[in-house]
């Protein structure tokens, strides 16, 4: 009966465990959103519309060919601002836009179910 009662208020710390390390991922995962958005803005005060190479480019290729290359610009800032090098990331093409934890983590949990299925 000792053994049990022991058992189980292992169990429960377990619990209240697991309860404070999901809180504090939500947290986390919270405050580097407030985090990437802040950067995100900083980023585009960077970028400087009024810059001469990028009239050129604009007035002699278009716009499409402008915002292609102000996109770049802007994701070579965010990912690797200090030597504007190409970083890989990971990358949500059904949205066009860079991966989430949630959503890689979630891609990884299905792919290690389907080869559990197929094992």
């Amino acid at each position: 009966i000792k053994l049990k009662q022991e058992l189980q208020d292992l169990k429960e710390d377990k619990e209240v465990l697991q309860d404070m390390n999901n809180d504090l991922v939500y947290k986390e995962r919270e405050l580097n959103d407030e985090l990437q958005e802040a950067w995100k803005e900083a980023i585009k005060k960077k970028i400087n519309d009024k810059d001469e190479r990028l009239s050129k480019l604009r007035e002699g290729l278009g716009e499409d060919v402008y915002k292609t290359v102000v996109t770049a610009l802007n994701e070579l800032e965010e990912y690797n601002s200090s030597g504007r090098y190409p970083v890989p990331v990971v990358w949500n093409f059904k949205e066009n836009r860079r991966a989430t934890m949630k959503e890689v983590l979630q891609y990884m949990c299905t792919k290690n179910s389907q080869k559990k299925r197929r094992a």
